[in-house]
């Protein structure tokens, strides 16, 4: 998992995610959210107000995929 960076641009963030190949997880402690899906974006957005970026991060399925994200990336 890596961390995200604080203040990110989350619509920067969703358009950088469809570009990926693989699938794209925000985690935190409680949730895993599969960014790729439409209903997991909303909530993302919704949680992103209401959690800690250290407590939270992305994780990619295919490791190529971090080079799309890595602006949001601490």
């Amino acid at each position: 998992m890596k961390k995200l960076k604080p203040g990110i641009d989350p619509v920067a963030l969703m358009k950088a995610v469809k570009q990926c190949d693989g699938d794209v997880f925000f985690l935190t402690k409680n949730d895993q959210l599969d960014l790729k899906s439409v209903l997991s974006q909303y909530v993302f957005i919704s949680l992103l107000a209401h959690t800690s970026p250290e407590s939270s991060g992305l994780e990619c399925t295919k490791e190529e995929d971090y080079a799309q994200i890595a602006a949001f990336l601490v």
